[in-house]
């Protein structure tokens, strides 16, 4: 009878234990200069990265070089090198933020703040540097989910079009 009360206690307290644990976890914060967004909003939406753009997806790569498009970005001689910061969509486990790096109306490096903390700590990373070659690869933000990582990839995908669609708006 004590090792029966003993067992059920023990159990108790351990449940415990871990939901009280897990209730005091609070989600990475990206810093609003990196991620070009309020990173109070706690919402699960898109929140666009500058007042007045739209983080609506739309089709396609960067412009080509040359100014189509009418994007006029690239326009002239020389190809100048620019930096843009996709929008911060909120994940359940942290945000994702999708910063393109373009040159000669081609994407030429991609950095991701990604969840980084309990289980997306093996996950994310490894997701987005998948995900990061296949965008390198195609130009475009229609890439494959990667398996296992379902959240991490739609918000990767999402704020790399907030980003194109950036660049196609001038």
């Amino acid at each position: 009878m004590r090792r029966a009360m003993l067992a059920v206690l023990s159990a108790a307290a351990g449940t415990s234990l871990l939901v009280g644990l897990k209730a005091h976890f609070t989600a990475p914060t990206v810093p609003a200069a990196q991620a070009g967004t309020n990173p109070a909003a706690g919402d699960k939406s898109t929140e666009p990265a500058a007042p007045g753009k739209s983080g609506a997806p739309s089709s396609g790569a960067p412009p080509a070089a040359g100014g189509n498009n009418g994007g006029g970005n690239n326009a002239g001689g020389g190809a100048q090198a620019q930096t843009i910061d996709g929008t911060k969509v909120n994940t359940p486990y942290g945000p994702v933020v999708v910063t393109i790096k373009v040159s000669g109306g081609k994407i030429t490096d991609i950095d991701a703040v990604v969840p980084s903390t309990g289980e997306s700590a093996t996950i994310s990373p490894p997701a987005a540097a998948k995900l990061k070659a296949q965008a390198l690869q195609r130009q475009n933000a229609k890439l494959d989910t990667v398996s296992g990582a379902t959240y991490t990839s739609d918000a990767y995908k999402k704020s790399l079009q907030a980003a194109i669609d950036q660049i196609k708006r001038g």
